[in-house]
């Protein structure tokens, strides 16, 4: 499959913490549309929309939004970053925007063909490098996000959790993930409808 890719590095100013981006030109397949303009990734599928806004720490999701009935899901985000890996990663570690790469692919022939947007984040102090991934499906109702984590050179894993593990309880197995969170700013005291 041939590939159209938009790399935008590092071509940016700090300007009171936060990170204001060049603007690159938007990517598409189908109905699905990636824009990247003033440190804002703005993603859509064309029937839904989710922007996230860099703030120097990481990505944090500011608008999650239906296009068919114009409902907004996200609400004010209480965090600085979508996410937060503790006794590495926490609300205080300050980040580096590396660059977003936005693209059309079909995960090597595994899957229909979609937009992937990676942003790449540097913690220096934390030694670790993380990538926000993005696949965007023409006339999709949702988004599949994903981070992926990399240790850099020095890093050391000595008092973080060590992976996966489970725990007993009424005999019963129950698995125990480890310290990750993912934080969305979103309302669930609005009424929904789950699809199955």
């Amino acid at each position: 499959m041939n590939h159209v890719m938009t790399t935008l590095p590092l071509a940016a100013a700090l300007s009171a913490g936060s990170l204001t981006v060049m603007a690159a030109p938007a990517t598409t397949v189908g109905a699905a549309r990636a824009e990247i303009s003033g440190g804002r990734i703005r993603v859509t599928t064309g029937t839904v929309e989710r922007v996230w806004q860099w703030t120097g720490k990481g990505l944090v999701t500011t608008s999650l939004r239906d296009l068919g009935s114009g409902r907004e899901w996200a609400i004010k985000p209480s965090h600085v970053c979508d996410w937060d890996l503790p006794g590495a990663i926490g609300p205080e570690t300050a980040g580096t925007l590396v660059g977003t790469e936005t693209r059309v692919a079909d995960d090597d022939g595994f899957s229909s063909p979609h937009l992937e947007i990676i942003s790449t984040i540097r913690y220096e102090a934390a030694k670790l490098e993380i990538q926000h991934v993005v696949w965007a499906y023409p006339d999709a109702p949702g988004l599949r996000v994903q981070l992926r984590a990399k240790a850099l050179p020095g890093f050391d894993p000595q008092g973080k959790p060590a992976g996966e593990s489970v725990y007993q309880d009424c005999g019963a197995t129950f698995p125990k993930p480890s310290a990750r969170a993912d934080y969305l700013p979103l309302d669930f005291g609005i009424a929904n409808q789950r699809r199955y």
